[in-house]
Formats: C-alpha cells, sequence, structure tokens
C-alpha cells in the first residue's frame, strides 16, 4: 500500500469518526462560506452540477434548490459516514430532487468526461497534499464540460501569516489527522490548474483567511505528468 494511500485511508477513518457530530463543530462557521460560494456559481435550473468532499450534504441541499427538478446533483465523498449524514440531511429537505450520492476519491471521479456544468468544493481542496492538488484540479477539469465553472472554498495561505495561521499550521504539523486541512495558495493554485478566475472574495474566519472562489475550465488537459 502507498503512502498516499495510507493516507487516504486515514482521511476516510477519520470522518467516519467525526461525521455524526461534523455538523455540531463546523456548520455554524462553514456554512455561510458555502452558502456563498453556491450564490457565486450563478447556477441555472437544469444544470448539472459535481460536488466534490460534499460531506454533511449542506452544499447538496443548496445546489439542489438552484438547479431545481430539471437539473442533477451527484455527491461525492471519501467517507461513508458523512454520506450516511448527508442522506439523513437530504431526506429531511423538501428538494425539487434527490442528489445523487457516491463514495469515492477525488483523484479519481466516477464521471466521465464533460458531463457536468459545475464542480463546487467547499473545505476539501486544502485536505489533498501539495504534490495531489493540481491532480484533483486536472479530474476537475475533465468532467466539466467547456466553459464549465468552478465554485471553491478554502483556507488562504495570506501573503503575511498571522499568529493564529502560525499556530494553526504548527498544529497541523503536529496532529495531521486531527487537523487535517490547512491554509493553502489558493489563487495561484487554481490558475495553474487550468482554470480563469472570475471571483475571489476573502474574509476570515478563526483568525484564518479564507477564499471564496467562482473560475471558468478555459482548457482541457491530461492530468500532470502523464
Amino acid at each position: 500500500m502507498s503512502m498516499a494511500t495510507t493516507s487516504h485511508e486515514q482521511t476516510r477513518a477519520n470522518y467516519d469518526r467525526l461525521s455524526r457530530w461534523y455538523d455540531r463543530l463546523a456548520e455554524s462557521t462553514e456554512g455561510p462560506f458555502r452558502q456563498r460560494a453556491v450564490k457565486m456559481l450563478g447556477l441555472r435550473p437544469g444544470q448539472v452540477v459535481l460536488d466534490v468532499g460534499a460531506g454533511t450534504g449542506g452544499g447538496l441541499v443548496a445546489l439542489a434548490g438552484k438547479v431545481g427538478k430539471a437539473g442533477q446533483v451527484c455527491g461525492l465523498d471519501i467517507s461513508r459516514g458523512m454520506l450516511d449524514q448527508a442522506q439523513r440531511r437530504i431526506q429531511r429537505a423538501e428538494l425539487p430532487l434527490r442528489p445523487t450520492l457516491i463514495q469515492g476519491n477525488a483523484l479519481q471521479l466516477p464521471l466521465g468526461a464533460d458531463s457536468v456544468d459545475a464542480v463546487f468544493m467547499s473545505f476539501t481542496l486544502e485536505l489533498f497534499p501539495d504534490e495531489e492538488i493540481l491532480l484533483v484540479l486536472a479530474e476537475c477539469r475533465r468532467v466539466l464540460r467547456p466553459g464549465g465553472k468552478l465554485g471553491l472554498v478554502s483556507l488562504n495561505e495570506a501573503g503575511e501569516p498571522t499568529l493564529m495561521s502560525q499556530l494553526y499550521v504548527w498544529a497541523h504539523q503536529r496532529w495531521p489527522q486531527t487537523l487535517d486541512c490547512r491554509p493553502i495558495q489558493v489563487r495561484q493554485a487554481v490558475q495553474k490548474g487550468g482554470f480563469k478566475i472570475a471571483k475571489v472574495e476573502l474574509r476570515g474566519m478563526w483568525g484564518l483567511q479564507v477564499a471564496t472562489v467562482m473560475a471558468t475550465c478555459v482548457k482541457k488537459a491530461s492530468l500532470p505528468g502523464s
């Protein structure tokens, strides 16, 4: 088993354990950023959307409300426990359509090329190690139709690190399985990944910077290094 595979299995197991309490821990802080990112995507009825790292389903409910009963929403997550919580949320919500849930890895999206109008990721991209971020974005490009949109929320590496951001990164390095996300250079990653940024909003959370991005797919390319 490779080191990357081991890391992904650890991530899956960690979120399986957290799934029952995740919303209590994170929804109040992450929810507003997620809702803003969904609004920035500007989805239309009838469109097809993929939520990568769908978690407990907050984004799925919001996306389904935008594309309506003529659209399609698919949620992918590595954790079965998180998807079980998402299924419960979907069942409670009065939705025009029921999103499809798939357990899988963002490095190998189980969808065909040019099959979706938009890809959405909320506090997901920064979970991947640096060497895998462009691979994830390449998979997003692959499944997006030409001109398709990427909606992204991520912890952002600001130019001048604050005391809080330094403490957070230190804690991430010491306890990576507990504090598994960390600030990344969001704008640079999205642009290097083959997307044209249309809008970026930078806001604070716990003394950290969060980037909310809407970008469009401007080129189709193979996975880096292939």
